[in-house]
């Protein structure tokens, strides 16, 4: 969906628009974005989760702007927006009155981060959204460990050693036994 007019504006404002149906063009976009950052010294406001949510659940995060962070080499600054949805529910066009408000959480320093772990880093700035949201869920913990459920079954789990089963084996028909004849009866023996 081109925006003519809207899209020259946005250009010439300095915004640069990313397509990111093309991976290949999304990708150029991002380099001249970290050639803003570190040679001109410009902030850049991304998405994390790449588009409006419907519902109000948090969606799961994109890893771009956890690429141009580091590869710029700047902190990311949480920006978390409540209550968007209610001044502009995603796919209408009209705008309703009410109140949007915005919490600038701490910078994340990711001078120490890498391609190689992004998606831990992806979780953990997600856990910090998902807490100002009001949307994380703690793990219940066990009453008898103090330890999140899931964990003390694993760890159960791993102290035990399964029994090895024994193969099952055809019952083998027992033999008769041997028996003598005395004085026309039959004796077993002894």
């Amino acid at each position: 969906a081109d925006m003519p007019i809207i899209g020259r504006i946005m250009e010439t404002a300095g915004v640069v628009l990313i397509d990111r149906k093309n991976t290949t063009s999304a990708i150029v976009d991002m380099k001249t974005l970290v050639d803003a950052m570190r040679v001109e010294g410009k902030s850049v406001c991304l998405s994390p989760e790449g588009t409006r949510a419907v519902s109000a659940r948090l969606s799961e995060f994109k890893k771009g702007a956890f690429h141009l962070a580091i590869q710029a080499g700047v902190p990311m600054v949480p920006n978390v927006i409540h209550k968007s949805g209610d001044v502009h529910p995603k796919g209408d066009f009209l705008n309703h009155p009410g109140t949007v408000e915005v919490e600038v959480l701490p910078p994340v320093d990711t001078s120490a981060w890498s391609a190689t772990t992004i998606d831990d880093h992806v979780a953990e700035v997600r856990d910090l959204y998902l807490t100002a949201l009001g949307q994380k869920v703690e793990p219940k913990l066990s009453v008898a460990t103090n330890k999140p459920k899931a964990k003390a079954k694993a760890k159960a789990k791993k102290t035990t050693k399964p029994k090895a089963k024994a193969k099952a084996r055809p019952k083998a028909r027992a033999k008769p036994r041997a028996r003598k004849k005395t004085n026309g009866k039959a004796a077993g023996t002894v």
